[in-house]
């Protein structure tokens, strides 16, 4: 249509034109008109098609009304960043509390409708509701029943390695994992300290697969998933927050996503003075080669050339003290012609407290020394 009608085209228009009822006739275009309205087509169409070739004046965003988008990009910020440090937590806690090398990891924090977060639970699992005020909702833990196998094992004197979840689980392995969801809420607390304080708590733990729908289906969720790292194996735990109950703490939230920025500055100023500040204090270090216990008789009576037997062998390490710590285990030998030792690893977590007496004599010697130094020195 970019082009101009032909003169049969034309012809054929005013022939359709004359076919008409005659009190519309005089409603046609004269050729006059029609030439106007041609060139005033073609016009626009070749301003339109040039513009096509750069930026649209104005950014369309798609939106799925299904999954609406409750939090900005920088509250959701604020919320992976409340949820990675807690998983940071979950790691020092759990692998403290189960006595066996755990390590959590957040995985991904998504605002989706609860009935899409419900279907991406397992058949089988643990649920715990939470009440966490200011919140006006509760919000749902979600553990898997691996994770929860291995909680019980360890707790119960055995191995993470050995676990394979239990088939059902208990109200035994409820009361136990509920002891377990407490400590990790105590965690989840520390983590929202900075924003407002929740004062969580269990309400019920089931692992009914019927469980009571407190949430609407269609309502926005905001789900954190964690992966569990136990040993040789690996398991999924998850945190629901109602959106409804996050709107109690959206001020909060924006004023924590204000100071943020500030806050991380005045930090990393602390930071670097703290480290200026300590970078040229000197601490003493020493290598201790032995122990030995004397008498101050034998003390006394030592002449050069004695030879004094410690508690370690010829070939065996040496401790490396730093201040009044021990923190290393060396090898002693020369570089460059001068005494020096080499850091083999790090000291035993188990070390027994031994207390070292050192004498040290007076800057001055008093006028009378006792008679067996004084032998001793004839």
């Amino acid at each position: 249509m970019s082009e101009e009608l032909t003169e049969e085209q034309k012809k054929a228009v005013r022939e359709r034109c004359d076919d008409r009822r005659p009190d519309l006739r005089n409603s046609v275009l004269s050729q006059e008109e029609l030439d106007a309205l041609l060139a005033a087509y073609q016009s626009v169409n070749a301003q339109s098609g040039g513009a096509s070739d750069g930026k649209p004046d104005r950014e369309v965003r798609l939106y799925d009304f299904s999954r609406p988008d409750k939090f900005s990009k920088d509250h959701m910020r604020i919320m992976s960043a409340i949820h990675t440090e807690f998983a940071a937590g979950l790691t020092t806690m759990l692998s403290s509390l189960l006595q066996s090398p755990t390590t959590v990891e957040l995985i991904r924090a998504d605002q989706i409708p609860y009935k899409e977060y419900r279907a991406s639970l397992p058949s089988r699992t643990m649920l715990a509701k939470i009440s966490a005020e200011p919140l006006s909702s509760e919000m749902v833990i979600e553990v898997n029943p691996s994770i929860v196998g291995m909680w019980i094992d360890c707790l119960c004197g055995g191995s993470p390695s050995t676990s394979t979840g239990p088939s059902e689980l208990s109200p035994i392995d409820l009361a136990v994992a509920r002891r377990t969801v407490e400590s990790c809420l105590q965690v989840y607390d520390e983590c929202w300290s900075n924003v407002v304080k929740l004062h969580p708590e269990v309400r019920t733990v089931t692992a009914s697969e019927s469980h009571d729908e407190t949430i609407l289906p269609t309502e926005t969720v905001l789900a954190c998933s964690l992966e569990v790292h136990m040993g040789d194996f690996a398991g999924t735990m998850t945190i629901c927050l109602p959106i409804t109950g996050v709107e109690a703490v959206m001020p909060a939230l924006s004023a924590a996503r204000s100071a943020g920025t500030t806050n991380n500055r005045h930090e990393q100023e602390s930071a670097d003075g703290l480290r200026k500040a300590l970078a040229p204090v000197s601490l003493a270090c020493r290598a201790v080669l032995g122990r030995a216990a004397l008498t101050f008789s034998d003390t006394v009576n030592l002449e050069v050339g004695d030879v004094i037997k410690t508690n370690r062998k010829a070939d065996s390490e040496i401790e490396f003290w730093a201040g009044n710590s021990h923190v290393f285990n060396c090898r002693p030998g020369i570089r460059n012609n001068k005494l020096a030792v080499v850091i083999s690893g790090p000291a035993e977590a188990e070390v027994a407290a031994v207390e070292e007496a050192v004498v040290q004599l007076p800057e001055e010697l008093p006028e009378q020394l006792p008679e067996a130094m004084l032998d001793k020195a004839a």
